[in-house]
């Protein structure tokens, strides 16, 4: 009882005010009071304890605490690291609760949370949806998190397996999720999600469109600093810009013909550097 008056101190809809609550900002810095979470913690982990918290409506007033408008996040932080969700319950839905309506800051802190619960069997499951569910936040950082945490957990065909069945939505995270793109593909039932979501033929005509264009691009910008660096008087400028233009262009009529020269310039540098590498190799020994 005492526990439950000193949360509903700092419940906006308790109606119950004090003038020292005892988790007040200050108390919780420079005293112990941080301890009584974790004894909300233990109860948590615990069917009986879980009674005990609703019989004195504590589930209750953390779902008041964990409203944005109550301008508490340093309690809402305390709360979501203290409490345990290895059962279905108020404390999942609180946890997700915070991690897509609260500011960026706690939505972040939320899903690092989540994270945890990935190696925790029972909450596995829980923990993939969730973190699937994040992929959509507005917020990059919160985004990439998520992409983080599934790119590490999807290794091996059942754990990919959990993954798609909870659909993520890949065709919104652009080259953030290229990572877990690739982790889902190195398996046939990921293969066929994305061929599902009519992934991979979307992106087959991005690749006919622009991205085979922009992959020489970066290939040929490799290629000219590789050159300049081992063999200054072999970089040649011309050939690249001749390139680049005609693909920019879109001039088909010249593109086998630049492309012809180009392969010549590349064997023929090629040569060179061979040769000089022989000639060097001869001169140590």
């Amino acid at each position: 009882p005492q526990m439950a008056e000193c949360l509903a101190q700092i419940d906006p809809y308790s109606g119950i005010t004090a003038s020292d609550p005892l988790f007040s900002k200050q108390k919780l810095d420079t005293t112990l009071s941080y301890g009584y979470f974790h004894f909300l913690g233990v109860l948590s982990d615990d069917v009986n304890g879980q009674r005990i918290l609703e019989q004195w409506w504590i589930f209750d007033m953390l779902y008041h605490i964990s409203d944005r408008k109550t301008n508490r996040e340093d309690v809402v932080k305390i709360i979501v690291k203290q409490m345990t969700y290895n059962s279905p319950g108020h404390l999942r839905i609180i946890l997700n609760k915070i991690a897509c309506t609260s500011s960026t800051t706690l939505r972040l802190f939320a899903t690092e949370i989540i994270g945890t619960l990935l190696e925790i069997e029972e909450c596995e499951e829980f923990a993939v949806e969730s973190l699937v569910n994040q992929l959509g936040d507005p917020a990059i950082q919160v985004c990439n998190k998520a992409v983080d945490l599934l790119t590490n957990y999807a290794i091996g065909e059942p754990r990919i397996t959990r993954l798609i069945e909870c659909k993520p939505p890949l065709e919104i995270l652009g080259n953030a999720g290229v990572s877990l793109l690739l982790r889902i593909m190195s398996t046939e039932s990921g293969f066929s999600y994305l061929q599902e979501i009519n992934y991979v033929e979307t992106e087959m005509e991005r690749w006919v469109e622009i991205k085979n264009k922009l992959y020489v691009l970066e290939i040929e910008s490799l290629i000219l600093k590789e050159l300049a660096n081992r063999h200054p008087k072999a970089a040649s400028t011309s050939t690249i810009h001749t390139t680049n233009e005609n693909i920019s262009n879109g001039n088909n009529n010249s593109n086998s013909l630049v492309f012809s020269q180009y392969g010549d310039t590349i064997r023929s540098h090629t040569v060179s550097y061979t040769h000089l590498r022989a000639h060097e190799t001869r001169r140590h020994l």
